[in-house]
């Protein structure tokens, strides 16, 4: 043991390792086949799906528009003469397809919308690294006047000194008829 190379942590040469491969564990046991029917769908359902409805994006207004058309369509259908049972299910048609295109006309604007607050953050940022800063609500600087005299309240202070404006009104102090916001 006297040898150099054997002495570098007492730990057998493996050689090169081979690749790390992934695991792969073999796929959860799926319960029994069994058909799907009504009652085993509604066992899934919770009273909490119903309550927190309103706190989902986008479901309230779709409801809310779903509702309101299907409504409407409903009762045309049947001030057009149609029997009730024929009305209502146009109006619950109406309601779900109505539902469903605000739904995804919803999701679809939200999505645009983050799409743009993602794209403003990044130009903000890159803004204030380059030291630029934003740009938005930076006031003007407006040029200094020809003759000199600045703003028009710096003029009228001027003519108040040489006495070509009084300090009351020619109508004798009495306000106007009208009034200015």
């Amino acid at each position: 043991m006297s040898d150099p190379e054997s002495s570098k942590g007492d730990l057998p040469s493996r050689g090169p390792r081979p690749p790390v491969r992934p695991t792969i564990h073999p796929p959860l046991p799926l319960p029994p086949k069994e058909p799907p029917t009504l009652w085993t769908a509604l066992t899934t359902l919770r009273l909490s799906d119903f309550t927190k409805v309103h706190t989902i994006p986008c479901a309230r207004e779709a409801l809310l528009a779903g509702i309101s058309a299907g409504f409407a369509f409903g009762g045309v259908k049947l001030v057009l003469r149609a029997t009730v049972p024929t009305a209502a299910n146009w109006a619950v048609g109406t309601f779900c397809g109505t539902a469903v295109v605000v739904y995804e006309a919803c999701g679809l604007r939200r999505f645009k919308e983050r799409a743009g607050m993602q794209k403003a953050v990044e130009i903000m940022e890159r803004q204030k690294r380059e030291g630029a800063g934003p740009r938005v609500g930076r006031a003007r600087s407006l040029p200094p006047l020809a003759d000199g005299e600045g703003l028009g309240l710096q003029r009228k202070e001027k003519e108040k000194e040489k006495g070509l404006i009084t300090s009351q009104p020619e109508g004798g102090g009495s306000r106007s008829w009208y009034k200015f916001w």
